[in-house]
């Protein structure tokens, strides 16, 4: 099966980020587009970091990687868990306030924060594995 995480990965970056982006704008000027158009690209976003997390673990199934490499590839693996734990958790909650933002905006907003930045430290142990390591590239 070929690997498919390099076209899958970029999904949850965009999509998360802009939810986050689209929030804010939501938040501060009233407009109920923003928000909703939000939970559209969270749920979305949501559902593809499983799929980057699904076919990820397929690709790392079959790679011969130095320890330093496997290192890398198990702290790529654990920060994508925070990704899917804290998305899954704000998908939740929104799903409980019927797709609005939560009452509490304010720790929506910082757990939304911290849910960007396990996915920007994701990305950076994957650019590492690929640039630094040579991971999942033809030789």
């Amino acid at each position: 099966m070929p690997n498919i995480h390099p076209l899958i990965v970029h999904f949850p970056i965009a999509l998360l980020t802009i939810s986050f982006i689209f929030d804010v704008i939501g938040m501060l000027t009233g407009k109920k587009e923003f928000t909703m158009s939000a939970w559209w690209m969270l749920l979305i976003g949501t559902i593809s970091v499983a799929a980057a997390i699904a076919s990820g673990l397929s690709a790392a199934g079959g790679l011969e990687s130095s320890s330093q490499a496997r290192e890398h590839i198990e702290n790529h693996q654990e920060a994508a868990l925070v990704v899917a734990g804290v998305f899954a958790f704000l998908l939740l909650w929104r799903v409980a306030n019927k797709t609005r933002v939560p009452d509490r905006r304010w720790l929506y907003l910082v757990l939304s924060v911290v849910g960007l930045v396990a996915v920007w430290v994701t990305a950076l142990y994957g650019g590492e594995l690929v640039y630094e390591f040579g991971v999942g590239v033809a030789k």
